[in-house]
């Protein structure tokens, strides 16, 4: 959709946060299944996915995951923050991307 990335680099990334995220409890929190559903603030630039929780053990109904898009549209910046249930947005990390014959979004 943004274009064919040729390269990308992670900008920074949080170091409490990142373990949470990247460990191998991930895919059993952020699981992708069909009642994955989002939402795309265009003012904002700001995509949040809500999932379905499997993991008995949280009590939590829904996980969440945003997207934040910064920067230009040459080189693009996706910044990630997850959340569990009701607690705060925790930050993760940001990429930025150079793309191939990128569109404007």
């Amino acid at each position: 959709m943004l274009g064919k990335p040729y390269k990308h680099k992670v900008i920074k990334y949080s170091p409490t946060g990142w373990g949470d995220f990247e460990g191998g409890d991930s895919k059993a929190y952020f699981s992708s299944d069909k009642h994955i559903q989002y939402r795309y603030i265009k003012k904002s630039r700001t995509v949040i996915y809500r999932y379905n929780n499997h993991d008995k053990a949280l009590q939590l109904k829904y996980n969440y995951q945003k997207i934040v898009l910064g920067h230009g549209h040459k080189t693009p910046e996706y910044s990630y923050y997850y959340k569990l249930g009701q607690q705060k947005w925790v930050y993760t990390v940001t990429y930025r991307f150079w793309l191939v014959k990128p569109i404007k979004y």
